[in-house]
């Protein structure tokens, strides 16, 4: 399997994941990125289920039960 470089969504952004001057604030922009993460993983049939099992993440971070 071909593991392709980028993963993007579209995302159309709502009236409660900005503030008051209308701009997305960073813990919103935060929350899509790791939306679009889990689905990136979903979609590569890596998703958490595998990860807990293999019981390491990537890179140098672990997930601790």
């Amino acid at each position: 399997m071909t593991i392709p470089d980028k993963y993007s969504e579209k995302h159309r952004v709502t009236y409660y994941e900005a503030d008051f001057t209308r701009r997305m604030t960073l813990a919103m922009m935060l929350d899509i990125v790791i939306l679009a993460s889990e689905d990136q993983s979903e979609k590569l049939n890596v998703g958490s289920d595998t990860v807990k099992k293999i019981k390491h993440g990537l890179g140098r971070y672990s997930i601790l039960n």
